[in-house]
């Protein structure tokens, strides 16, 4: 190019313009396939039209379609079912229109020879089974192998086989075979290839059978079971998060199977367990299993006349279904939780059972009702326990109905007395306050005595709160025939005050203790009304011992006071024994004969000089003239009731457990004082919707005797067999078919002493 300007020109070197035409654009990319894999090569070229194209192989050998060869004159080379001669350089001609051409870079085709086709894939197995591992291999054969773990060859033996193979076995695995595995494949030119690295993971242990979910009998035993396999197995049993251990209902808690025992409401739970490989540090988690347990009826012994309710206590996991059945045939329309008859007559005597169904299954517990027509006796040597509520009623302020269960001492139930809960002899009493519900036996031994409120259940609102004038207090007895009298029915005592425990000397006096109104004194059919003493107002159980009259009090002074003699005045009281601050909570007592040995309920959370709640043991030092708690049984076990067989050495106690509707704690039990490490035995469980409160032994049947002219006419209430003997001691015989009233000559050398019996 010349340039010019005003003054001169000047001309540039001379430039050359090279056009490549054609020209490759893409080169052939070099490959690597095994044999019998198909193989590529493609170009992009431009140029002037029309390209043609050739490729070629090793410089020189032209290719033409055919055989495993395809678009030898394309851009693209397809060469199927490769072989080892199929290795070498690709090279492809471009001409143009104007036949220039140019020939692209080589591209290399190398023929892997052996080559793996499909590798081996990790896996999981679980203990016990088998695992393999298989290759695939392409190229000149015969081909051999060798497996090889964590880069070491394996040999055949033990549970291994398949080594020299293209499938390896390994049988009845463990965690000891979980590792890394490989092959080498070689073939006959002296070439070999070695496939991936893979995994063997063995699931070491394993859960073969899971629990199950159960429904059982409170009482009896059940068991959950897990299967499992391993090279070393340990069981940790759960109960929700809690992890449990042996000892007190539980048992097999380290082993394939769990077994509670003597199953309670406290059992029902979500239940699972733990198995692990110490060995291998693995552990598995079994499925959660849920147990729900169904507390056995307990029968009954009525009068005719009497409202009964069946209700178990069932806990677990719902959805729960009812049927009822009477001699084993279904009663129409009882499908509820209770099952209520109302005027039990002697021809409803029968075995009433419930069967209760739920996802876990289904069980069947019955009782028996036994409707007397002979009506029912209270026996001196048994345990009466007051019972609030029927089963179905909730505990409640606006009040409960009252019974009185008959329990032999080793826990055999015997009758149910029923309180009226409606009309003018009504008695009920308020199921919420813990301090309502005692009950005690008259100095004579002739009578219990239980206090309450006499209106028809329910009120129509609380009744610890209510006036007297609306709601008046009341006092009343059960003898042994089981004939209950209303006494006292008093509107100006204890109002706005629950009233809680009566005594009586059984001549017609009587002692009564009560919240915020301190104690009185009534004597029924006259104008007495007393009040004895106001200055410690929270009283609580009233007592007899040796002609005073003692009392409870969880205020002003917290312990047991006494007043000399029985009062029938305004009388000054004196302390017992003290048992701290506020918050000890003292209830019901035992004193023995010597007068230096309490046994003491408690049910507050700490105290300054005892150990609380449970049953305190005080003594008096006659040295100091002081009282000493001693120890306390059954720590930790809030109680209430309490009555002893001091006849025996260790005595024995009886005692009713914490109050509250549906509270799995609510037992009658009986401990022997062995110490303070005295085990409780568990007589009975109050039920839903019941509490168990004041326990007493049954009153003496009362026989009269009332002379006339030359004979004697005794009179006795109740079902009890007449008995005669020629000395006070005995030996007494029955008088075959004697019934009250019964006729007996004065003089009668043979029949001078007559007693009663069950």
């Amino acid at each position: 190019v010349t340039i010019t300007n005003a003054y001169a020109s000047t001309t540039s070197s001379t430039a050359t313009l090279t056009v490549n035409d054609p020209a490759v654009n893409t080169q052939p990319a070099s490959t690597n396939v095994p044999p019998g894999a198909t193989a590529t090569f493609s170009v992009v070229a431009g140029g002037t039209p029309t390209l043609s194209y050739q490729w070629i192989k090793n410089d020189t050998n032209l290719l033409v379609n055919g055989t495993n060869i395809s678009g030898a004159n394309s851009p693209t080379l397809t060469i199927t079912n490769v072989s080892p001669s199929d290795a070498g350089n690709y090279t492809v001609a471009v001409t143009n229109g104007l036949n220039n051409s140019v020939i692209s870079a080589p591209a290399v085709m190398t023929v892997i020879d052996p080559a793996i086709t499909t590798e081996p894939q990790s896996r999981t197995n679980d203990y016990g089974t088998t695992a393999t591992f298989s290759v695939s291999a392409a190229g000149t054969g015969p081909f051999t192998y060798q497996w090889l773990r964590s880069g070491t060859n394996l040999s055949n033996g033990g549970n291994v086989s398949g080594v020299a193979s293209a499938t390896l076995a390994l049988t009845a695995v463990s965690y000891l075979d979980a590792g890394s595995y490989s092959v080498i494949v070689s073939n006959s030119l002296g070439n070999s290839v070695t496939s991936s690295t893979v995994t063997l993971t063995v699931k070491d242990p394993i859960i073969t059978a899971q629990p199950s979910s159960k429904i059982a009998i409170g009482g009896t035993t059940t068991s959950f079971t897990v299967g499992a396999a391993g090279s070393s197995l340990s069981f940790i049993w759960k109960k929700g998060t809690a992890v449990l251990s042996n000892g007190g209902n539980i048992s097999g808690a380290n082993t394939a199977t769990l077994m509670i025992s003597a199953l309670s409401a406290t059992d029902p739970a979500n239940y699972s367990v733990i198995v692990s490989n110490p060995a291998s540090g693995q552990t598995v988690t079994s499925s959660t299993v849920n147990l729900s347990v169904v507390n056995p009826l307990t029968p009954r012994t009525v009068a005719v006349g009497d409202t009964i309710v069946f209700a178990p206590l069932v806990t677990g996991t719902p959805p729960f279904t009812y049927q009822w059945t009477k001699a084993g045939s279904p009663i129409a329309g009882q499908t509820s939780t209770s099952y209520t008859k109302s005027n039990v007559q002697v021809s409803d005597s029968d075995t009433y059972a419930v069967g209760v169904t739920n996802p876990a299954g289904s069980v069947t517990v019955s009782a028996a009702l036994i409707v007397s027509a002979t009506g029912l006796n209270l026996n001196p040597t048994n345990l009466i326990v007051l019972r609030q509520g029927d089963g179905i009623q909730a505990i409640a302020n606006t009040g409960n109905t009252l019974f009185l269960d008959q329990f032999t001492t080793s826990g055999t139930y015997v009758n149910t007395v029923s309180i009226p809960d409606s009309g003018p002899s009504a008695l009920i009493q308020n199921g919420t306050a813990p301090t309502e519900g005692y009950i005690n036996l008259s100095l004579n031994r002739g009578v219990l005595t239980l206090v309450g409120f006499n209106v028809t259940r329910p009120w129509t609102s609380g009744l610890g709160n209510s006036a007297s004038v609306d709601v008046p207090r009341a006092i009343a007895t059960v003898d042994a025939a089981a004939n209950y009298t209303l006494v006292v029915s008093s509107t100006n005592a204890f109002s706005g005050n629950n009233i809680r425990s009566a005594i009586t000397d059984g001549a017609n006096n009587y002692w009564v203790s009560g919240g915020g109104s301190g104690t009185r004194y009534f004597r029924p059919g006259s104008a007495d009304n007393v009040s004895i003493q106001t200055t410690i107002n929270n009283t609580r159980v009233l007592q007899i011992f040796s002609g005073d009259l003692y009392f409870s009090a969880a205020a002003t002074s917290w312990g047991i006071h006494k007043f000399a003699g029985l009062p029938t005045a305004a009388a000054a009281e004196s302390d017992v024994l003290l048992t701290g601050n506020n918050t000890s909570s003292p209830y019901d007592y035992v004193l023995d004969s010597s007068g230096t040995n309490m046994y003491l309920t408690e049910d507050g959370s700490a105290s300054t000089n005892i150990y609380v709640p449970g049953i305190v043991k005080w003594t008096y030092n006659t040295g100091t003239a002081t009282w000493n708690s001693n120890y306390t049984l059954l720590p930790g076990t809030g109680t209430r009731g309490l009555t002893a067989d001091l006849k025996v050495n260790p005595p024995v106690l009886y005692v009713t457990t914490t109050n509250g509707a549906n509270d799995i704690a609510n037992r009658l039990l009986a401990v022997q004082d062995t110490g303070p490490s005295a085990a409780a035995t568990l007589l009975a469980t109050a039920g839903p919707n019941q509490a168990f409160k004041g326990v007493r032994f049954g009153p003496l049947p009362v026989i009269s005797a009332t002379p006339d002219g030359a004979r004697v006419i005794l009179r006795w209430n109740g079902a009890y067999t007449l008995q005669s003997a020629t000395n006070a001691l005995g030996p007494y015989s029955d008088i075959p078919s004697a019934t009250s009233p019964y006729t007996n000559s004065a003089y009668s050398p043979t029949k001078r002493f007559f007693r009663l019996r069950q």
